[in-house]
C-alpha cells in the first residue's frame, strides 16, 4: 500500500517547491497536478476545441492516450511538451478557467489516482487533500501573504523569462483573481482539509519547512507502529 502526503494551497505559496524538496528527502514522487490542467487547457488551445466539444475532447483524449501525463511532463505523440509552453500567461488563464469543467476534473483526478497507486507520492494542488486523497497520511495547507507570493510569483516569472511585460502590482491582480476563482468554483473549491496542517511560509525557507514536516511525519509514523 503506497502513501500520500499532500500539500494545498492558493497560487504561490511555495507549493511546487516545498513538494519536491519534500519528495526528494522522503524518496517519494513529487506530482504537480498544475500542470496536469495546464497540459490539458495547452490541448484544447492548440487543436481550437470549442467549449461544447470539450467532453468529446476530454474522453477522446483518455480513450486514445496519444496525450499523455508521465513524470510531470506531457507527451503528445511520443513528443513531450516545454514547461516553457505550458507556463505562458494566455495557458495559465485557460487552466484556471477549464477548472471548473466536471468532466476535465473527474479526468485529471483519474490521472492522480492512477499514479498514486503504484508510488509514495507528494502531490500538490487546491483540492489534493479536500477531495482526491481524503485519506492521505499527511496532509499541508500552505498559505502566505499576498505579497510575498506576488514577489515570489515575479522573480520566478522574471527567472524563466516569462513575465511578458507585466509589473509586481499585475501579478497580485492575476494571484487575486485566481484566488477568487478558486474559492468561489461550485466544484471542488480551494478550501483547507479539516484535518490539514495549516503552514504559513512568510519569511521561512523551504529547506526550514520542510524539516518541519517531515519531523510531524516521523512522529505520525511512530505513533501508528
Amino acid at each position: 500500500m503506497y502513501s500520500q502526503i499532500t500539500i494545498d494551497g492558493p497560487s504561490g505559496v511555495g507549493k511546487s517547491t516545498l513538494a519536491k524538496s519534500l519528495s526528494k528527502t522522503l524518496g517519494y514522487l513529487y506530482v504537480n497536478t498544475g500542470l496536469i490542467f495546464r497540459g490539458i487547457a495547452w490541448y484544447l488551445d492548440k487543436y481550437q476545441i470549442p467549449d461544447n466539444s470539450i467532453n468529446y475532447a476530454i474522453t477522446d483524449i483518455a480513450k486514445h492516450k496519444n496525450f499523455v501525463f508521465e513524470n510531470n511532463t506531457w507527451f503528445l505523440n511520443g513528443e513531450s511538451i516545454s514547461p516553457e509552453e505550458l507556463k505562458t500567461k494566455h495557458i495559465t488563464k485557460k487552466a484556471s478557467t477549464i477548472a471548473a469543467i466536471a468532466s476535465i476534473r473527474n479526468y485529471v483526478q483519474l490521472i492522480e489516482k492512477e499514479i498514486a497507486s503504484k508510488n509514495n507520492i507528494v502531490m500538490e494542488g487546491r483540492d489534493i487533500g479536500s477531495k482526491v486523497f481524503p485519506n492521505a497520511i499527511l496532509k499541508i495547507y500552505l498559505t502566505a501573504s499576498i505579497e510575498t507570493r506576488s514577489e515570489r510569483r515575479y522573480t520566478e516569472l522574471k527567472q524563466t523569462n516569462m513575465l511578458e511585460n507585466r509589473t509586481i502590482e499585475d501579478i497580485k491582480l492575476e494571484i487575486e483573481q485566481r484566488d477568487s476563482a478558486d474559492s468561489k468554483r461550485e466544484l471542488d473549491p480551494l478550501t483547507k482539509p479539516d484535518d490539514a496542517i495549516e503552514i504559513n511560509s512568510d519569511g521561512r525557507t523551504i529547506e526550514d519547512i520542510a524539516e518541519e514536516i517531515k519531523n510531524i511525519l516521523l512522529t505520525r509514523q511512530q505513533i501508528l507502529q
